[in-house]
């Protein structure tokens, strides 16, 4: 043994071996304290942990379907007319298609009145009907403006 620790006499080195039993019974003791669950830290951590987890179970069920709901691009409904109704030249009219009979009957409907979407839907069935109309107005509006 002591060839295997670098035993050296001159160095004034010792070498003393004591016999020592092993420690039985530090493992059968019994743990101090309150079990895991019980413990203070333990339930703080487990209160976090499942609140955070709710967060989560509320973002993904209640939050995000109504965000893509709020964020998808709005479906236009096209409106298709019978062929015996379809004339070679349509009017443009500056009413929504949805007021068309309402326009008829009571006059037309003030822009005011109409939403952005209503507008919108309007300009695209004037260039849809009558490109080279829309073109010139555009050129006029331009042409006023300087």
């Amino acid at each position: 043994m002591q060839q295997a620790i670098g035993f050296d006499a001159a160095r004034g080195d010792v070498v003393s071996v004591v016999n020592a039993p092993f420690a039985r019974g530090a493992l059968d003791a019994p743990m101090e304290g309150p079990p895991i669950w019980q413990h203070p830290r333990a339930r703080e951590l487990a209160r976090l942990v499942f609140g955070g987890l709710a967060v989560l179970l509320l973002i993904f069920t209640v939050l995000r379907p109504a965000s893509r709901q709020l964020l998808a691009p709005k479906v236009a409904t096209a409106t298709v007319l019978p062929a015996a109704d379809v004339d070679d030249e349509p009017p443009v009219t500056l009413s929504a298609p949805a007021q068309a009979k309402v326009v008829a009957a009571s006059g037309p409907v003030p822009a005011s009145a109409m939403n952005f979407d209503d507008k919108l839907e309007i300009a695209r069935t004037a260039v849809n009907t009558d490109p080279k109309r829309v073109a010139q107005v555009v050129r006029d509006m331009v042409a006023a403006d300087g």
